[in-house]
């Protein structure tokens, strides 16, 4: 059972390290930004960063570079995973809930 478990844990990171390299690069930076900010949130109890914080640490580091961080704040916000939301002068990123549990959004 255990053998099992071991395996199928193995399969699924080479689908997911696989499909990363056959993802178009807009996708795919999504896909790390989602994983950032399901990581960050979970480690810190939110699920509110302000985007400065983000463009400031997030990694990869190109993902720092605005226009880069902007399209891929796009494709989760189109997907439903983010929502940015205006305060004050700044913007925070509000990441749907369901993604922190472990759910579908």
């Amino acid at each position: 059972n255990s053998a099992s478990r071991i395996a199928a844990w193995h399969l699924i990171e080479a689908q997911r390290f696989c499909s990363e390299f056959s993802s178009p690069p807009a996708i795919a930076n999504a896909s790390r930004l989602q994983n950032w900010l399901i990581k960050y949130c979970s480690l810190n109890g939110t699920n509110i960063i302000k985007r400065r914080h983000v463009q400031g640490y997030v990694s990869p580091v190109h993902l720092r570079d605005p226009a880069a961080l902007t399209n891929a704040l796009q494709e989760l916000s189109e997907a439903g995973y983010i929502k940015e939301v205006k305060n004050k002068k700044q913007k925070d990123i509000h990441v749907n809930p369901a993604l922190l549990i472990g759910g579908d959004a």
